[in-house]
């Protein structure tokens, strides 16, 4: 037996020292070797000005949205901490050397400073992750070493390990040493920054844009890194072609094999189909006149409620002014079928105010266009009856703001007033205002058809609602936690005192099957994996909901000081108010009313747009109510028209939202 045994022992020795050797110099069969990253970013580039080389990578654009503006601090630390912040001046501050070592004196500021914007996590949460896993990393400044640059790898204390000033040279030898490379560099350096790095895993992005400039930045992937060399979608945007600032961090830490943390605000990018760089600037034109077109926008709906007012003087003007009124919220999507951004020139939305001007009047042109269609063909097919029209518009709003949520908000996107990838910050799902569109609409159109059709109408009418309220709640669609909140207590309302009066039983049920759609809602969302949740995910996960509150509240308050949409509350308001005694409502209509009511003032407390979402649902009920309205026949008019607008009056508690 010790014959074989030795023999046996000493070839499982020399096996053993040979696999040792060999798993030494190579990695195992299947094994990943990840190359060290690069990451780079240039002040200022744009898709207009990237360098040619970046042609060849995955791309898309870059939303520089921060907390405060778009200086290089604020994108800087917005990088780092992985969630919108802001700094407090325009650089990062003194900073103490020790080393190759660099600490922020500034930080203990900057941390307070941070807390009080209510976004939730940490600054310098990318540094604080590479510590603690290991990661050795490196930040190379630019010619100057104002610590602006140190606010991209700066842990939670402020530090960081490894800081140089230097070009491309610099950054070659810091990737002899480290996993993970920072690099500041101008435009005409990027490519002699690539050079140096050749082989790694290198991104680059875009740190800032002039402040007197609104556009989307340039993000670049290269090949080394797994993306491939076609588009990348992030699960902030969940549109191919865009990607936002907090996406940055986790996408790093990615890259280097560490898993992202759920603090996070943002997701990795994936790969996604490919955009040209023409289509990149395209997008970033399209942004940039939308969101200048913005305020024109809700002048047009504000001076469109004013003209409303005027259908009461002339009898004959006022079933057309209420059917414009009523298809201009789903004209406002409808209009970006059409590419009316391009009607300033090439230069639109690159400078040149003139140009900008231009594409805004057509974008209006098309706007009034497109409703005036609606209303002439709404008219036609309801035989211009005044509920039907109602009910006709209402339905068609329904469906395009509907159908384009299950479509991603493709149509939202861009869109004046809606989601603009460079001021909102949102890229899919329903928009605060076409929130209020839809509620308004939905409601308006369910009081119509049970007060037409009675109780054969009512398994249809909640079948649709129901529909309504998944679709602009649930996070693959509208996505709308604020719209959610706000639209399933005014249908409550409805369905529980449709027939005339308020069923304590069916409204307990209303409000307990309320409960658990919002219940159903958060326990779906925090199930999802990370890389796929909402804001509202990453909200309850990474334990930053009370600041989220906190913070919405804020914003929906100074909405009511800032936002033109106050001027569209007061109008469609008054116009309520005046038309009231002209409207012989039923107990359904009656109840739309106050359902009406109820979605305007939880609207306006419960998102961060505030008054814009009540305004919204407001426009659309002035429209109704306009379009319902009996005629003014003088003297005559006043005994069955006061009784039926002081029953109306009784029945609702905000008389200005009825129907």
């Amino acid at each position: 037996m010790r014959r074989f045994v030795r023999p046996f022992l000493a070839g499982a020795a020399l096996a053993a020292a040979v696999a040792a050797v060999v798993a030494a110099g190579a990695a195992p069969a299947g094994a990943t070797v990840r190359p060290p990253v690069v990451f780079v970013v240039v002040p200022d580039l744009t898709w207009a000005t990237a360098p040619p080389s970046l042609d060849a990578w995955a791309r898309a654009s870059l939303a520089l949205r921060t907390a405060d503006r778009h200086r290089r601090v604020d994108v800087y630390l917005t990088i780092g901490k992985g969630r919108r912040t802001g700094g407090i001046g325009a650089a990062a501050g003194p900073l103490d050397r020790s080393g190759d070592a660099l600490t922020l004196r500034q930080w203990p500021a900057l941390v307070r400073h941070d807390g009080r914007l209510h976004f939730g996590g940490h600054l310098g949460e990318l540094g604080h992750q590479l510590a603690v896993h290991g990661v050795p990393y490196a930040v190379v400044a630019g010619d100057s070493a104002d610590g602006t640059a140190a606010a991209l790898g700066a842990d939670r204390t402020g530090r960081v390990p490894r800081f140089s000033v230097g070009g491309a040279a610099e950054a070659g030898d810091a990737l002899r040493s480290a996993a993970l490379v920072m690099v500041e560099s101008e435009a005409g350096d990027v490519d002699a920054v690539l050079q140096a790095t050749t082989g790694a895993c290198r991104v680059v992005a875009t740190g800032s844009l002039p402040d007197d400039q609104s556009h989307l930045g340039a993000i670049a992937v290269s090949p080394e890194c797994g993306l491939g060399r076609g588009g990348l979608v992030s699960p902030s945007t969940r549109q191919a072609g865009f990607v936002t600032l907090p996406d940055l961090a986790p996408t790093l830490l990615s890259l280097l094999g560490v898993p992202p943390p759920d603090i996070f605000e943002g997701g990795a990018v994936r790969a996604a189909p490919a955009l040209s760089r023409t289509d990149l600037i395209e997008e970033d034109r399209r942004s940039a006149v939308a969101e200048d077109a913005g305020p024109p926008f809700t002048a047009v709906f504000a001076l469109a409620a004013a003209v409303g007012l005027a259908g009461l003087l002339r009898e004959r003007m006022r079933p057309l002014l209420a059917a414009v009124l009523l298809g201009m919220p789903a004209a406002l999507l409808l209009m970006m079928l059409v590419p009316w951004w391009r009607a300033g020139g090439a230069g639109a939305g690159t400078g040149g105010a003139l140009r900008t001007g231009v594409a805004v009047l057509a974008g209006l042109a098309v706007l009034v266009a497109v409703a005036g269609l609606l209303a002439v063909a709404a008219r036609r097919v309801a035989r211009r009856d005044p509920s039907t029209v109602v009910l006709v518009l209402s339905a068609v709003t329904v469906v395009v703001i509907a159908v384009d949520a299950i479509r991603n908000g493709t149509l939202e996107l861009d869109a004046p007033m809606v989601n603009n990838a460079i001021g909102a910050g949102r890229f899919a799902g329903i928009g605060n205002v076409p929130s209020g569109f839809l509620a308004g609409a939905a409601l308006a159109a369910a009081g119509i058809g049970l007060d037409r059709f009675g109780r054969r109408a009512l398994p249809a009418v909640t079948a649709a609602l129901a529909a309504v309220v998944a679709i602009d709640g649930a996070p693959m669609f509208g996505a709308d936690v604020g719209g959610l909140l706000a639209t399933v207590p005014a249908v409550a309302v409805l369905l529980s005192g449709w027939r005339g009066r308020i069923s304590r039983r069916v409204a307990l049920i209303a409000a307990g099957a309320g409960g658990l759609a919002v219940g159903g809602l958060v326990a779906f969302e925090v199930s999802r994996p990370a890389e796929d949740q909402t804001h509202l995910g990453r909200a309850l996960v990474g334990g930053s909901l009370l600041q989220t509150v906190v913070r919405r509240g804020l914003s929906s308050l100074d909405s009511f000081r800032t936002s033109p949409w106050v001027f569209v509350v007061v109008i469609a308001a008054a116009g309520l108010v005046a038309v009231r005694r002209r409207l012989d409502l039923g107990p359904a209509p009656r109840a739309a009313a106050r359902a009406l009511a109820v979605a305007a003032v939880l609207g306006a407390v419960l998102n961060d747009s505030g008054v814009a979402v009540a305004g919204a649902v407001l426009f659309v009920a002035w429209g109704c109510g306009l379009a319902l309205a009996q005629p003014d026949s003088g003297a005559g008019n006043g005994a069955g028209a006061g009784r039926a607008g002081t029953a109306a009056a009784t029945a609702s508690p905000v008389p200005s939202a009825r129907l």
